[in-house]
């Protein structure tokens, strides 16, 4: 269906997942102004990344791109620790090292693995995965920030008009076609499914530490790295093995 498309899809589940979470459990109370000017510069922000992020995705296999960008926890570690004093354990900070570690495990590839077309869109798709590692890294100290003022389903409000508003802009200036069929239903799983995590990350957010949040939810690619062993017989090289051990004792650590 195409990049612009597919990102106009996200934005149109956006606008009726988000808003329609926020009309059904948002609470009527005072909103801070600053909560909703940092909620606006957080969706911003994450509308942003998401563009960045599907180009990559345009040049490069998903699972590698997954990878590399689900490591923006280390960012947002770094700059919880310092801007909103988030307290961490020895055992919590040593279990965030090792998912990012785990994660750029996963990101790593033997050169003879690289096709010469990857090698040639190498740097162009690289630039935009870690374009999208520091917007998001970023974005998700501010998103805390936002939640801790203005609550998570009114963040979500926040995100379902700022979300299409920048994302429908692209779609027009790289298409402004508006084709859809019964093919597209896979895309439309996908960011349905995307749009239902991102509302319980919203409810993290909420009521845990960014540092940790963040992290947890980043635990995706071992999930779809397992699916793929087991539904479709994917082979795992021993650095996959070893970067799923260290994964699940980051999880383990986590909990202490």
């Amino acid at each position: 269906m195409g990049l612009p498309r597919m990102l106009l899809l996200l934005a149109i589940n956006m606008f009726f997942f988000y808003g329609g979470a926020f009309l059904l459990f948002h609470t009527d109370t005072a909103l801070p102004l600053k909560g909703i000017g940092l909620s606006v510069l957080a969706t911003f922000m994450a509308s942003t990344g998401y563009i960045f992020y599907y180009e990559a995705v345009n040049r490069e296999r998903i699972s590698i791109v997954g990878v590399i960008t689900a490591a923006y926890p280390f960012i947002t570690v770094i700059l919880a620790v310092v801007f909103l004093k988030d307290p961490l354990t020895i055992f919590q900070f040593c279990a965030i090292l090792l998912i990012v570690a785990s994660v750029c495990l996963l990101s790593f590839r033997p050169r003879t693995a690289v096709s010469s077309q990857s090698i040639h869109n190498s740097n162009r798709w690289l630039l935009y995965a870690l374009i999208s590692v520091f917007i998001w890294g970023i974005q998700a100290v501010i998103a805390k920030a936002s939640i801790t003022l203005v609550g998570h389903f009114t963040y979500a409000g926040v995100y379902a008009l700022v979300g299409p508003a920048t994302l429908i802009p692209y779609w027009y200036c790289k298409d402004g076609k508006i084709s859809f069929s019964w093919k597209d239903i896979q895309a439309e799983l996908s960011v349905s499914f995307f749009c239902v995590g991102g509302l319980f990350l919203y409810i993290g957010l909420h009521y845990g530490l960014v540092s940790i949040v963040t992290a947890f939810s980043n635990l995706y690619p071992f999930i779809t790295l397992i699916a793929a062993r087991v539904l479709l017989s994917e082979h795992l090289e021993l650095r996959h093995w070893i970067a799923v051990v260290c994964a699940l004792v980051g999880i383990v650590f986590l909990m202490g």
